[in-house]
């Protein structure tokens, strides 16, 4: 383990054991030990969950851990202990703006606050992580604003967590029974179900499922959240209870460290552990500042909350906003997806006159988008027009460093210039994150000026698409051999895969 990994690993444990003692301090053991167990469970479930989702998909995993210890399916210790030490520290927060508001932590408006919470852990941990290495995103991760560099996907999804698991574990500590637990425990599945859910409802209706979930399900907590706090509650928070300046205080300090650690790294200054301090720090002001007002006897004050039929309205209106905010992101989204189908469809056919109208077209409705660049990069590579190449593939770069199809085709088109180490440099860069891609060692192999073509053959007739995509990119790099090769194996192994469908 080199000293990267200890600089995450010891500071996580010794705040889990800090949140750990803290919540059983103020809940008990029993309690303490279920939330652990749902949350190692819960992780490898989620982890699963994207694993199968992405595949269903065609797409990368978002995100790679480094130097995993140990395997739990898809998931890993260090998942594990990061969403305990993430989710009991945004309920602890949570709780304590409860306590400054006067409001009854009713499981609603726990979860309701500690989404805005693991939002602004999501930021700081992120940051720091992707600065440091810990894990890499295959998503980009620029952003328009210097200094962030953490994906919107990230903080939606960590904001998540608390509706996934814990929503219905406070449902359940409340004594929850029967349908209310059973709606709660439906988030989770729901949620994840929405990322399949990614085609418009119709041509003139541009919203698809995952923006409606995302949309409706912290709306429909809100107006839970909204009800009078007279149903059972997890616990009553007091104002200024024992240790109730830890949560706080150790978000603070999570705020700090990863200010500190991300420009260490990175040698540019992040913006991205700001909300979590301001968050704190606020909370710590507020809190310190009041008088501890309830005795251990006393209940906090019911807050005073509208009826059902203004809640509704409330959500309703939520939903119009949202809806309205939402419209125009989809109808543009819709018109790029349907411009880079287009252009896929002509590449395939190689129709690159085509193809370039239809890029042209995607550009101007997103200039920024890393998928047409890597096309135009692609199109040029294939009219040998390896200049534009090498700029379109650049700038794929620029966008998402983390690209396999840009990794690929940056690497060809350097070796076809005769740039072997610089093909050398990207293939190992694409190893590094995709280890298992035949292309990507195959390039590495020639940019090495190594000669396993027999071994690359025998890699890629394990696949239906190997030989295929062997010629494809040997092609691409101007590597004849190769070319010739894996066109002698795709002519010797079709008669076999034929006879083995029939």
């Amino acid at each position: 383990m080199n000293a990267q990994w200890w600089l995450l690993a010891l500071p996580s444990a010794l705040a889990l054991a800090a949140l750990l003692w803290h919540r059983q301090r103020l809940q008990g053991g029993r309690l303490l030990l279920a939330f652990c167990v749902a949350t190692a469970v819960y992780a490898v479930l989620r982890a699963g969950g994207i694993e199968r989702i992405m595949q269903s998909l065609g797409g990368e995993r978002p995100y790679r851990l480094q130097q995993t210890v140990v395997q739990l399916g898809s998931s890993s210790p260090q998942e594990v202990i990061g969403w305990g030490v993430a989710l009991l520290l945004a309920w602890g927060l949570a709780e304590r703006a409860l306590a400054v508001a006067g409001w009854r932590a009713t499981p609603a408006r726990v979860a309701l606050l500690a989404m805005v919470a693991m939002g602004s852990v999501c930021a700081a941990v992120e940051g720091a992580a992707i600065a440091s290495g810990w894990w890499t995103w295959t998503l980009p991760t620029g952003g328009a604003v210097a200094g962030w560099n953490v994906p919107s996907v990230a903080l939606l999804d960590w904001s998540f967590v608390a509706l996934d698991l814990l929503l219905p574990f406070l449902v359940w500590c409340a004594g929850g029974r029967g349908w209310t637990l059973g709606l709660a425990c439906l988030a989770f599945p729901l949620h994840f179900a929405a990322h399949l859910a990614l085609t418009p409802l119709s041509p003139s209706v541009p919203l698809d499922g995952f923006g409606l979930v995302h949309l409706l399900l912290p709306l429909l907590v809100a107006a839970v959240a909204l009800a009078p706090g007279r149903s059972p509650a997890t616990r009553i928070v007091r104002r200024r209870e024992n240790a109730w300046w830890l949560p706080s205080a150790l978000a603070l300090a999570l705020a700090l460290w990863t200010f500190a650690i991300a420009p260490h790294h990175d040698g540019a200054l992040s913006l991205t552990s700001l909300p979590l301090a301001a968050l704190a720090l606020t909370l710590l002001v507020l809190e310190a500042r009041s008088r501890p007002a309830f005795s251990a006897d006393v209940p906090a004050p019911v807050v005073g909350a509208p009826r059902w039929p203004l809640r509704v309205a409330v959500v309703l209106l939520g939903i119009a906003l949202g809806a309205g905010l939402l419209w125009p992101s989809a109808q543009r989204e819709q018109a790029l997806e349907s411009e880079i189908r287009l252009a896929l469809s002509a590449v395939g056919a190689k129709r690159w006159g085509e193809a370039e109208a239809a890029l042209t077209r995607a550009e101007a409705i997103d200039a920024g988008h890393g998928a047409v660049a890597v096309l135009r990069g692609l199109v040029a590579l294939s009219t040998g027009r390896d200049a534009d190449a090498v700029r379109e593939l650049d700038r794929a770069l620029d966008l998402n460093p983390h690209s396999r199809p840009a990794l690929r085709l940056a690497a060809a088109a350097a070796l076809r210039q005769g740039r072997a180490p610089d093909a050398l440099t990207l293939a190992r860069r694409g190893r590094g994150l995709y280890p298992d891609d035949l292309v990507l060692r195959y390039l590495e192999s020639a940019g090495a000026r190594r000669r396993d073509t027999a071994a690359l053959i025998e890699l890629a007739l394990a696949s239906p698409q190997g030989p295929g995509e062997l010629i494809v990119f040997a092609r691409l790099a101007d590597d004849r051999a190769m070319q010739v090769a894996a066109s002698e194996a795709l002519g010797a192994w079709r008669p076999s895969v034929d006879a083995n469908a029939r």
